[in-house]
């Protein structure tokens, strides 16, 4: 069973056009690296529930990522460093709480319409903006709220190119919008930087070329043999080389 389900998602990943490297990267992990990771970085998650118990957070769709995002971490000895981030997509905060409490030297970003789309369901968000704002009180010498779309926010902000360390996008899910995020976001991304896409196996559009994987990998494709893969699974990190 557990081994038809990684072919079974290795297909996908080809039929969504993923490169050959691509998908043996993402066979290689789950086989030898994906248990060890957990067994090994489990407790943070626990870790982490604990330390926002009295935090506004409705939703925890983010924590199950934080073993392999503390592994990337510190494999390449950011914990300490002095970084710039910019985060695509905040809901209440979860995620850039994570950023900051994890990386004590971060600046970060952070960009959302507070308005929703259609995968996120029914919400009230004036709720969840709030929500965002109480989280992130503790930290406003070291984070920027920016309400509005992405694109907005390109615009207002070119001269940033090559200016931060770790980008992370989680905004819309559609594919065709998954695809101008990542495009834009590539220019503002220093090299050796790391770009993380959140929801890489997502697959609820029931159109299935809606879905990010699409756009991910055409994105992908595109500026082939200037990325290192980090991590391949539900979330895919690349580094940038140059």
């Amino acid at each position: 069973m557990i081994r038809s389900k990684k072919i079974k998602t290795a297909l996908f990943i080809k039929k969504a056009n993923g490169s050959f490297y691509l998908i043996i990267k993402f066979l290689l992990e789950q086989i030898f690296y994906r248990n060890k990771i957990l067994k090994k970085k489990r407790h943070l998650i626990n870790d982490f529930k604990i330390k926002t118990k009295d935090k506004y957070f409705k939703e925890l769709w983010f924590d199950n990522n934080i073993p392999y995002w503390h592994n990337i971490f510190e494999k390449k000895n950011l914990i300490d460093k002095n970084l710039k981030a910019l985060e695509i997509g905040s809901f209440e905060g979860r995620s850039a709480y994570y950023f900051l409490t994890t990386l004590k030297n971060l600046k970060l970003y952070c960009i959302d319409t507070w308005k929703g789309s259609e995968e996120q369901g029914i919400q009230n968000w004036n709720n969840v903006e709030k929500n965002f704002d109480i989280n992130m009180k503790y930290f406003q010498e070291r984070f920027v709220k920016f309400k509005g779309s992405s694109s907005l926010w390109y615009q207002d902000n070119k001269d940033k190119i090559n200016y931060f360390d770790l980008i992370y996008i989680d905004g819309s899910h559609y594919f065709k919008d998954v695809l101008y995020d990542a495009e834009n976001c590539w220019k503002f991304l220093k090299p050796k930087g790391i770009m993380i896409f959140d929801d890489y196996l997502w697959n609820n559009y029931k159109i299935t070329e809606y879905n990010p994987i699409f756009g991910i990998n055409q994105f992908l494709n595109n500026i082939k043999n200037q990325f290192n893969i980090l991590h391949v699974d539900t979330q895919l990190f690349i580094e940038k080389k140059y």
